[in-house]
């Protein structure tokens, strides 16, 4: 019995969806229809329109030619009202016109006369600018020959005090080798009377003493070399150091002289070469520092060789003697040197 209901309720399910489908399909098409008659209907209206549009643009039409005709009729008699007005319009225009003009040329001759005014005012300010200028100018030509008065004063003096400074050092360079001179003379005057008293001790000792004496002799000989060698070393200490050599030309002689003085008391064991260097180590500024870096990559590598230093000075006095601004002055510095 159960088996049964269930059939006949799915039978009726069946039943009412195929019934909804149907109704679909018939509103469908009832839908369908009502579209087709609508449009129908709306081509029909819009032909009626479309006629009643005609007919109102033909009659629209009649009534502008209608209006035309009118107005060309209303035009001609405003016609000859309408010239009369114009012809009193532009003679008015004309007087307006010609008081303007009036009115510009009393505005022109005015701009004239003031530009004429400005014109005077500012030739005169250009007059006193130009005077004011003048005495400027006269005033620094006066300002420009003092100061070149001043420069030749200031340039004498310096020849006179490089020429003093010249003077004051070879005094001091013959006072120093006079004194170097007199103390190697004493000091190879005591070395002989040494080596002649030990001479003389040693033959006294051999008869006498003999070997006790000959040691003692020794002992002081030794005592008395050391304090010899000492006396020498303080000596070389004494010797100054050159003054650095900046590249000015009248400075070159003054500056190869003190270098061959220390040299000669302090570096004479060691190597041309390292003397060459240190003589550059003595030379420093803007005026060298290009020929100075030149002259110790060529000798590190080996590109110059000098057997003698002098040889190297003579390539100082070559690069740096007479060379730059200047030279007139250095030429009387030389030669007020010569007649000292």
């Amino acid at each position: 019995m159960g088996h049964r209901r269930r059939d006949h309720k799915e039978i009726g399910d069946k039943k009412k969806e195929i019934a909804k489908e149907e109704k679909k399909t018939e509103d469908k098409e009832k839908d369908k229809k009502d579209k087709k008659e609508k449009t129908k209907t709306k081509k029909s209206e819009k032909k009626k329109i479309e006629k009643r549009e005609i007919g109102v643009e033909t009659k629209r039409k009649e009534i502008a030619v209608e209006k035309r005709e009118k107005r060309d009729v209303e035009i001609v008699i405003e016609g000859e009202i309408v010239e009369d007005k114009r012809e009193i319009e532009l003679r008015e225009r004309e007087e307006k016109i010609e008081k303007r003009e009036k009115e510009i040329r009393e505005i022109e001759v005015k701009i004239r006369e003031k530009f004429k005014e400005e014109m005077k005012e500012k030739e005169k300010e250009i007059t006193k600018k130009v005077k004011r200028m003048v005495e400027l100018e006269s005033k620094i030509r006066e300002r420009e020959v003092e100061t070149e008065r001043r420069d030749k004063e200031l340039e004498k003096r310096e020849i006179e005090i490089a020429r003093k400074e010249e003077k004051e050092k070879k005094k001091e360079e013959k006072n120093e080798r006079e004194r170097l001179e007199k103390e190697k003379k004493m000091k190879e005057e005591e070395k002989i009377r040494l080596e002649e008293e030990g001479k003389i001790r040693l033959e006294k000792t051999k008869k006498d003493e003999g070997k006790k004496m000959l040691d003692e002799i020794m002992r002081e000989q030794q005592r008395k070399m050391k304090e010899m060698m000492a006396q020498i070393e303080a000596m070389t200490k004494e010797v100054k150091t050159p003054t650095m050599f900046f590249g000015v030309s009248w400075k070159v002689e003054s500056f190869v002289k003190e270098c061959r003085v220390y040299v000669e008391m302090k570096m004479k064991e060691k190597t041309v070469e390292n003397q060459i260097l240190w003589v550059l180590t003595c030379m420093d500024g803007e005026m060298v520092e290009k020929w100075k870096e030149m002259m110790e990559d060529d000798l590190k590598k080996e590109l110059r060789e000098y057997m003698t230093l002098e040889e190297f000075f003579g390539e100082i006095r070559k690069e740096f003697r007479k060379k730059g601004k200047g030279k007139k002055m250095e030429e009387e510095i030389e030669k007020g040197m010569d007649g000292f």
